[in-house]
């Protein structure tokens, strides 16, 4: 298998990157819902390089808005991720670079590491995984 793809982690994309860079996959935190809670990160999730991963069930703080560990193999949550990882991998195989969040995915407001740790420990391998296979 040739791989020829790049995958970097880089701390916080500006649209101006995003757009500038139309052959880079932009990887983001993203919620079940696929709704934004500001301007800028609704423009962003319109550019056709960017992907979103779901770490969580919709916005807020709230314990409902957040994936547990319950949920982890229900609800098509592992499924929805299994999915974004395959468009991601999919990316690499055919050259493309991807970008990921420096902090990781599910790490800040989803907060996945207290609330679920099997799905954080899941996506997280899976970056790890990729990083290796496809160095920047």
């Amino acid at each position: 298998m040739n791989k020829r793809g790049r995958f970097l982690r880089i701390k916080q994309p500006t649209p101006e990157m995003v757009r500038g860079m139309p052959g880079t996959l932009f990887v983001f935190d993203d919620n079940m819902q696929r709704t934004s809670p500001s301007a800028r990160a609704a423009a962003l999730r319109q550019e056709p390089n960017v992907i979103g991963l779901p770490t969580r069930w919709s916005l807020g703080d709230g314990p409902a808005s957040g994936f547990t560990d319950r949920d982890w193999r229900s609800n098509g949550i592992f499924q929805t991720i299994s999915d974004a990882f395959d468009v991601i991998e999919a990316a690499l195989l055919h050259g493309r670079t991807v970008v990921v969040p420096s902090d990781g995915l599910g790490t800040i407001s989803a907060d996945l590491l207290r609330r679920a740790p099997e799905i954080h420990a899941f996506i997280t391998s899976r970056l790890e995984e990729l990083e290796q296979d496809y160095p920047g």
